[in-house]
């Protein structure tokens, strides 16, 4: 069971890969580019230091297919609420070992997370999401191949559409028709030839509710959040009436203002970048 759902979510990682990286960017100018994404911009401690030492850059960011994601990774595991099962506080050498190489920062957290969930510790998590392993388990693209004249597609330059369903669920459409659709504990990923990959794990509980109902003054506060929330979702589906439609059908008008934030957030986080 535990081999089956870690093979699974390695494989869905890696076909989030996009194909279209390799027809601009060498595997060079991508670490480089990835290397001037973070130094000076994120802290690899907790105290704050933004300066890397060189060899510890250029491991994070080596084999990556997309510049920006081992610097999201790192910042998301490092800064962020990723619970490595014993709290949030990471050593940044575990935050380093996990999004060494990676091209889908959100993947490989969801892998980690599931893989915890699984009952495993930290250290076997860690390796079983870590980019090299999932490099020699499935074909990835090779990032050196540059584009010829005459065989690019406008294709190529087109990007990820993201909506919300009619079961309220958050849904991405890659250019190539690959639809992934983020699920509570899990994700469906269907191929354009109709096949479908799925993944269930149990994360890690949400912050619990606060008991009781506010007062009039927090009251008028969290409306105040839960309105600019909304207007964020809204803006990040580009302002689709369907789509928005679907989401407040989802949300419905039963939960508590505590809930609706929460359910807010954690929509806004699977349709940012």
């Amino acid at each position: 069971m535990m081999k089956n759902f870690t093979l699974l979510l390695m494989l869905i990682l890696t076909s989030f890969v996009s194909p279209h990286v390799a027809a601009h960017e060498s595997t060079q100018e991508i670490q480089n580019n990835c290397i001037n994404n973070i130094q000076d911009a994120i802290a690899w401690n907790k105290v704050g230091s933004k300066r890397w030492a060189t060899s510890n850059l250029k491991r994070l960011c080596a084999g990556t297919l997309n510049a920006s994601e081992p610097g999201a990774c790192f910042k998301k595991v490092m800064h962020g609420d990723v619970n490595w099962g014993r709290g949030t506080q990471w050593k940044w050498k575990n935050a380093l070992d996990l999004c060494a190489g990676t091209s889908n920062a959100k993947m490989t957290v969801y892998c980690f997370q599931g893989s915890l969930s699984q009952g495993n510790q930290f250290a076997r998590a860690i390796k079983e999401c870590s980019t090299p392993i999932m490099h020699a388990l499935t074909e990835a693209p090779q990032v050196n191949e540059i584009a010829q004249p005459g065989n690019t597609s406008s294709n190529n330059c087109e990007a990820d559409v993201k909506s919300i369903n009619n079961d309220g669920n958050v849904e991405v459409r890659k250019p190539d028709g690959t639809v992934t659709e983020y699920l509570d504990g899990g994700m469906k990923i269907t191929k354009p030839n109709g096949e479908s990959l799925n993944a269930y794990y149990f994360t890690q509980a949400p912050v619990a509710i606060p008991p009781g109902i506010p007062d009039q003054a927090h009251n008028s506060w969290l409306n105040s959040h839960s309105q600019g929330l909304l207007n964020i979702l809204k803006n990040l589906v580009n302002y689709d009436q369907a789509a928005i439609d679907n989401y407040m059908a989802y949300e419905g008008n039963t939960k508590n203002i505590y809930e609706v934030i929460q359910l807010r957030r954690k929509t806004i986080s699977l349709l940012l970048p």
